[in-house]
């Protein structure tokens, strides 16, 4: 990108000099605050000198002049920076990347880079200015983010969570395949949207409680699934088969003796001569239906069977 520099007439001030110095020093405690640091070329972008990348490298000035300052970076961002600034010279566009900077330490903190030519009146550059920014705890960040993420993504429940004030400002994409609903459509309060209008006013009392007593939340709901239905989320076939099994159980050690089904089989089949229908979707929908006969005959031949 050019900056062209446009033509003014200057008019001599005595104080010219002093409102020049103090301008830079403004420019100077901003780029300190920002935590960058500034730099510039000659014409035909070959590094002089950059006092401040070498307070930060501890690079000699011979050491930095030229493409010397390349020695600097990460062996892994040599290569496609030196490509990125040698195209934005070719070209006299906007050079702009971001490289891994070794501090006087031995340390490598990432830096992003903006750089643009700066013409004189007759269209040829004068120089190159630029700017490198501090973003290693942006950096940080974002691949903390990338790998939470990436764990609440490869787990087969739904989680959420909230801020201090109680937003709900996460879920996972199991939520979102589930729910169906576009993300963030459901972040604040919208979230209890989401239950059976009979169990709303339950979970968000007890949600309320929750944040007012610090005791866990702990609730039984109806969700809306993205078929429109409230009927659970669906058994697959593997746990179908062994689903009324004594002992057998899909969930965590001490949270359930895995008898529920097994009894209720036992109960309604062996005892009465009944039956339980299940009707399942994965990811969507089941339902149980249980049949009772109506007469003592049919319980008998039940029984036997």
């Amino acid at each position: 990108m050019a900056v062209p520099i446009p033509a003014t007439t200057r008019q001599p001030h005595q104080h010219s000099g002093g409102a020049l110095a103090a301008s830079e020093a403004r420019y100077r405690a901003l780029v300190s605050a920002l935590s960058s640091l500034v730099w510039n070329t000659a014409a035909d972008s070959q590094i002089v000198d950059m006092p401040e990348w070498r307070a930060l490298t501890g690079q000699t000035v011979d050491e930095v002049r030229g493409w010397g300052w390349l020695n600097a970076l990460h062996p892994d961002d040599r290569d496609r920076s030196q490509i990125a600034w040698q195209t934005a010279v070719d070209t006299e566009s906007t050079y702009e990347t971001e490289y891994r900077i070794r501090r006087w330490d031995g340390e490598y903190l990432w830096h992003q880079a903006r750089g643009v030519a700066i013409h004189d009146e007759d269209g040829s550059i004068r120089e190159w200015v630029g700017i490198c920014v501090d973003i290693e705890d942006r950096k940080r960040l974002r691949e903390s983010e990338a790998r939470f993420h990436a764990i609440t993504n490869s787990i087969d429940q739904m989680i959420w969570s909230t801020l201090p004030d109680d937003y709900h400002d996460f879920y996972n994409q199991r939520w979102y395949d589930y729910t169906g609903m576009p993300q963030g459509s459901t972040d604040g309060e919208a979230w209890n949207g989401m239950f059976h209008r009979d169990d709303q006013d339950r979970a968000w009392a007890a949600w309320r409680h929750s944040l007012a007593t610090g005791e866990l939340y702990e609730i039984e709901y109806r969700l809306r699934h993205r078929s429109g239905q409230y009927n659970g989320i669906g058994i697959r076939s593997s746990v179908r088969e062994k689903m009324f099994n004594p002992f057998f159980t899909t969930k965590p050690a001490g949270e359930g003796t895995g008898l529920g089904l097994s009894l209720s089989h036992d109960i309604v089949v062996k005892q009465h001569g009944g039956a339980i229908d299940v009707e399942t979707e994965p990811d969507a929908f089941t339902e149980f239906r249980i049949i009772l006969p109506r007469n003592a005959a049919s319980i008998s031949s039940g029984g036997k069977s």
